[in-house]
């Protein structure tokens, strides 16, 4: 498959993914009396909607490159000798560990809440993506930036703006 066939796939699944997450975080509710724009879902619609801009400028790019292959009248192909998608399959795995972590926090959002899901997104992703600075990588230091994110995200969002988080059905009273 050469390049612009990938840019094309993928922005097509990226759009998708852009487009269902739009749809499922639609479906969040809003506060009465409150402004749409401080709503739980608003940030993951800005969030896909921005995916889904990057997604179209991705596939517009690759088909601009098809078109221009096609206008030169002797056209060589120019990937032939394509270096590797993935430089190794640490990579690749990383890649697919997040894009799986991205997939599965919004539907354990609504099990466990914003507090423990986010601290477990957070824990996660700092672990698997500082595994290649292996000096750096301290388990304390680790809970200790995730544990101080999340209290400045509450105290931010809590405290100061007063919006409330989503509890998971596991503990709502």
């Amino acid at each position: 498959m050469t390049t612009t066939r990938r840019d094309i796939v993928s922005g097509t699944v990226l759009g998708a993914a852009a487009l269902g997450l739009y749809l499922y975080v639609s479906a969040f509710p809003v506060r009465e009396g409150q402004s749409p724009a401080i709503s739980p879902g608003f940030y993951p619609q800005m969030l896909a909607f921005f995916l889904g801009t990057l997604a179209l400028i991705q596939i517009g790019t690759a088909l601009r490159d098809v078109w221009k292959r096609r206008s030169l009248p002797t056209a060589a192909p120019s990937d032939t000798h394509m270096a590797p998608l993935w430089k190794d399959r640490r990579s690749l795995g990383l890649l697919l560990f997040t894009t799986a972590v991205l997939i599965l926090y919004p539907f354990l959002m609504r099990i466990l809440g914003f507090t423990i899901t986010g601290l477990l997104f957070l824990g996660s992703l700092i672990t698997a993506l500082s595994a290649g600075h292996r000096r750096g990588r301290n388990g304390l230091l680790i809970v200790g930036i995730t544990i101080a994110i999340g209290v400045l995200t509450y105290v931010v969002f809590r405290r100061f703006l007063n919006i409330p988080f989503p509890t998971g059905v596991l503990f709502r009273p």
